[in-house]
């Protein structure tokens, strides 16, 4: 508020019912900015899947690996 910085907990739904009690007059009266950040350590768990996925199939099925056009 009047743009004061306030930290809120990372979960969703408290950090949208916080933003919505700063939301008075409706959406087109909103002044409230909401920074957000990409979850990076569920990015890091999908590339290590695959990595290890073609890992796999390097050592116990060579010939379905290079198969693929």
């Amino acid at each position: 508020m009047n743009g004061e910085r306030r930290e809120i907990t990372s979960d969703v739904n408290v950090s949208r019912e916080k933003a919505e009690e700063n939301a008075e007059g409706g959406p087109e009266a909103v002044t409230t900015m909401v920074e957000v950040q990409y979850g990076v350590p569920q990015v890091t768990y999908i590339a290590a899947g695959y990595v290890l996925y073609f890992a796999y199939l390097a050592v116990f099925q060579p010939g379905l690996l290079t198969a693929f056009p």
